[in-house]
């Protein structure tokens, strides 16, 4: 009887170390070039992803024995799985009251620009820069599941929502075919992203000047241990002046 108690004992144990060791971190990624691109590859591709597997993952994975799981999806789809518990961090989110209710976020932003509009390269002729007053009356796109700035209703901005596996491809093509006048996107260095990416003469990227800067951060899930998001912001701290991505 000793002997299957010991037994059973021994493998209770080593069982559990094994799932120690297996624990996941989920991470959820959406395109946004050229921070993130090819979302759906595993692991996906881009500046940030690079950044992230060179100096932030590692020691992460060393020291707390996860292994990492790249997840894609919608953005409104990601905000809810990560409330939900489907995901462990979300990366690049806009931070606000209503959002620090349901999730905690790193430190310090990962990113900081100004916002920016996807437009008809004729409708802002030898600009690169604009006043989100020009924008007053006119249909604007926003992705599904962004926040929606309170100066849209301020100046009468219509938001035209954009959902969908293939928003982000869909968006230049809108701006494009004059389904929208313009495309929000709060860091102008992806709207610049996604007019390249897109190869289509007929758009271009411009910034929004007289508005206040956007800063990103990594979003957790409420179950996310203290000890690895900890972790995950010391090594941002530590590294963060490495990420160049202009």
């Amino acid at each position: 009887m000793k002997y299957w108690a010991g037994l059973f004992f021994y493998a209770t144990m080593f069982c559990g170390g094994a799932h120690a060791q297996a624990e996941v971190l989920r991470i959820g990624a959406i395109d946004s070039p050229p921070h993130v691109t090819d979302a759906q590859s595993n692991p996906p591709k881009g500046e940030f992803i690079a950044f992230l597997q060179k100096y932030i993952l590692p020691p992460v994975i060393k020291k707390h024995k996860v292994k990492v799981e790249w997840h894609s999806a919608p953005l409104k789809r990601q905000f809810r799985d990560l409330e939900v518990g489907n995901l462990d961090v979300l990366l690049m989110v806009l931070r606000n009251p209503e959002r620090e209710k349901v999730y905690n976020y790193s430190e310090d932003p990962v990113i900081a620009d100004q916002p920016g509009m996807i437009v008809p390269k004729n409708l802002f002729k030898n600009r690169d820069s604009v006043s989100i007053k020009e924008f007053s009356g006119k249909n604007v796109g926003l992705v599904a599941g962004a926040f929606v700035p309170e100066y849209f209703q301020q100046n009468k901005i219509n938001t035209v929502v954009i959902a969908g596996e293939d928003a982000g491809e869909r968006i230049p093509n809108l701006v494009e075919t004059k389904r929208i006048d313009a495309a929000f996107i709060y860091l102008n260095s992806i709207t610049e992203g996604v007019v390249r990416n897109s190869k289509i003469p007929s758009i271009k990227s411009v910034t929004v000047t007289d508005v206040p800067p956007y800063s990103m951060y990594l979003a957790y899930n409420k179950k996310v241990s203290a000890k690895v998001r900890n972790e995950i912001d010391t090594q941002l701290r530590l590294y963060l002046k490495e990420y160049k991505f202009k």
